[in-house]
């Protein structure tokens, strides 16, 4: 087909669109203001999703705080066995301190018998020799 030959065909249904259109308008209208609802509702639905997402975002960073606080905790808890455990042992050496003080005294004692002895026996050798 020609385009020549189309151009009637289009003039008829635009005049035949036009005249339903002016027919329907009380449809449009209704049409057009379902529309304009339907675009309400859309917006209210995009913010709605908008507003669960930031509520997930929220919940989710509230279970990270929980995760978080037991950690600490937990790491608090062995702070406080390590603490306890240093003084537990801070308090046997300084039980156990006279006694190792005395061991020393005792090996110092026994270091200088020996040296005396030496020279004891390096004076009776040479008492000999001579």
């Amino acid at each position: 087909l020609k385009i020549h030959r189309l151009r009637p065909l289009l003039v008829q249904l635009l005049h035949h669109l036009l005249a339903q259109q002016l027919h329907h308008q009380p449809q449009a209208q209704l049409l057009r203001h379902q529309v304009l609802k339907i675009h309400r509702l859309r917006h209210l639905l995009v913010q709605l999703l908008h507003h669960q997402h930031l509520v997930q975002l929220l919940l989710h960073r509230q279970l990270l705080i929980q995760q978080l606080r037991h950690q600490l905790q937990a790491q608090l808890l062995r702070h406080q066995l390590l603490v306890q455990l240093l003084h537990h042992l801070l308090a046997q050496q300084l039980h156990h301190q006279p006694q190792a003080q005395l061991l020393r005294h005792q090996v110092l004692k026994i270091h200088r018998l020996r040296h005396l002895q030496a020279q004891l026996l390096h004076r009776q050798i040479l008492k000999i020799h001579r």
